[in-house]
């Protein structure tokens, strides 16, 4: 060829991991970098919170994991940005890297990513030859992992499953502080998921060799049929988060698809174009969230109808009541169930989508798997139930549904009880953002006599690198590091500025004494 449009086949590789707490990453870190030197990459790991100014404390301690998440929700918010802890890894990155080998087949690690910026910003670093992975791991698991290390470090504890369960709310989503653990966004933008309730050494395995080209490598069932639920996502124009699903056979067709957009008469849902636009951005406001507004309005003049307000509250306007609660940190009423509410939503959800379309066109589904790019809610929950679907494969975890406590007696994540419970799992596979790439165009070349070429894992390349793998990529690196500096040169300053003078004092002798020490 005139111009070499595959590229140099040498060049590293970044593999972020996203898993909630407790997930044992350890369990699967080990046979990936087996896999990867096979297709000759040596890897090294790198752990985000070791980059954070922490004492090591002992890792099996409550202590431990709340020193880490404050320190690393401290340092965004001293920088001002989500994405301080990427910087880190790539300043980490540059530290590490062999100076004479600028091309190679390395592997970085990292674990692991809990801010949605963090990912943007390594995928502005990295293009694609960064990878999201996210791994999924029972909850139950997670529990008994986080509750046993616990136990080994304080025997004599008593709250262990207490202090566990609110780490583990904490982790997932913490979504009212900006600067906060946001690591169920992550773990649902993830372009290949990992189920450490399986086989894992199958789906490394599978994982590496789908990333490498293996020619013969062709989707699964769930991967085709969630390929159409993220397809039918699209479509939906709701303002809080467009979810998709796809309900199919157990042999692999498709039955129908839906996603959560507003209803219109005739039946199924709002598309552009149409004469009339009833779709919540054409009616200008949320009306889900203009009820829940209403609904804590309303209890609040109860409250102080009942004198069940101090006299500075029931003095505010109503308005001005209703601000002061959302406001308040200490009330913390944004996370309570109430400004949760799903119930007076317009929209019809992705699952309800679906099952109107199979009822309209007269399609039984009983038997079939329902694909969705999120848990079910609880409202969707009862309807898959009663509509006989037998499977529910989902990929984003939904802290507001409350399906599994309503529904337990009909619906399992346990495989055991699929015969007697609608079976909901956790996607595993290649998620859309790579599904194209790792599945469209393998080199399946055959001689003169028909035989297929043998694949040489040694010798293939990443398949998602672009052509030209990255324009400059240690270009993008130094600007990060150089930014990620002078981020935190300042942040120390303004810190040290705000300190009072005998705070200042006491913290420069506590350094002296432990350098003294050291």
């Amino acid at each position: 060829m005139l111009i070499d449009v595959v590229g140099t086949a040498d060049f590293e590789i970044v593999l972020g991991f996203a898993a909630p707490i407790g997930t044992d990453l350890d369990v699967l870190v080990g046979p990936l970098q087996d896999e990867l030197r096979i297709y000759g990459y040596d890897s090294e790991e790198i752990r985000l919170s070791r980059l954070l100014d922490v004492a090591p404390g002992s890792p099996d301690s409550v202590d431990y994991y709340t020193a880490r998440m404050d320190a690393g929700d401290a340092l965004r918010k001293r920088a001002g940005s989500g994405d301080v802890l990427a910087a880190l890894a790539v300043g980490k990155i540059v530290t590490d890297r062999l100076p004479d080998e600028p091309n190679r087949r390395f592997a970085w690690l990292l674990r692991t990513l809990k801010h949605q910026d963090e990912v943007a910003l390594l995928r502005h670093a990295y293009g694609n030859r960064f990878v999201l992975i996210g791994v999924h791991q029972g909850q139950q698991r997670r529990q008994r992992n986080l509750v046993a290390s616990l136990r080994d470090e304080s025997p004599a504890g008593t709250n262990h499953a207490a202090a566990v369960e609110n780490l583990m709310r904490r982790d997932e989503n913490d979504l009212e502080n900006e600067f906060g653990q946001h690591g169920r966004n992550v773990f649902a933008s993830a372009d290949y998921l990992v189920d450490l309730d399986r086989d894992v050494s199958t789906e490394t395995s599978r994982m590496v060799g789908l990333l490498f080209g293996e020619p013969f490598r062709t989707p699964s069932r769930d991967e085709v049929g969630m390929a159409h639920a993220f397809t039918a996502a699209a479509r939906s124009a709701d303002p809080g988060r467009q979810v998709g699903a796809a309900i199919a056979l157990e042999s692999g067709e498709l039955l129908t698809t839906g996603s959560n957009e507003v209803p219109k008469y005739g039946g199924g849902e709002y598309w552009a174009g149409d004469a009339q636009d009833g779709r919540d951005f054409a009616e200008g406001y949320d009306f889900n969230k203009r009820q829940t507004r209403r609904t804590l309005r309303e209890v609040l003049t109860s409250l102080e109808a009942g004198g069940f307000l101090s006299t500075e509250m029931a003095h505010l306007a109503t308005e001005d009541r209703l601000t002061r609660v959302l406001d308040s940190t200490e009330a913390a009423i944004k996370r309570t169930r109430l400004l949760s509410l799903i119930e007076f939503g317009r929209i019809v959800h992705a699952e309800m989508s679906a099952l109107s379309q199979a009822a309209r066109l007269g399609v039984a589904v009983n038997g079939a798997t329902l694909y969705t790019t999120a848990y079910p809610c609880h409202m969707c929950m009862r309807l898959i139930v009663a509509s006989g679907i037998k499977r529910v494969v989902y990929v984003d975890p939904y802290p507001k549904s409350l399906a599994g406590e309503m529904y337990g007696d009909s619906v399992t994540s346990d495989p055991g009880e699929s015969k007697t419970k609608v079976l909901v799992e956790s996607f595993r596979g290649a998620s859309w953002s790579i599904y194209n790439s790792v599945f469209s165009g393998q080199d399946r070349r055959r001689a003169a006599d028909g035989k297929f070429a043998q694949f040489d894992k040694q010798k293939s390349r990443f398949t998602l690198a672009d052509a030209e793998p990255l324009a400059n990529p240690a270009a993008r690196e130094a600007a990060i590091t150089i930014v990620m500096s002078d981020v935190l040169g300042r942040t120390e300053v303004e810190t040290e500025a705000s300190e009072a003078p005998e705070e200042r004092a006491e913290s420069e002798g506590a350094v002296e004494k432990k350098e003294g020490e050291s």
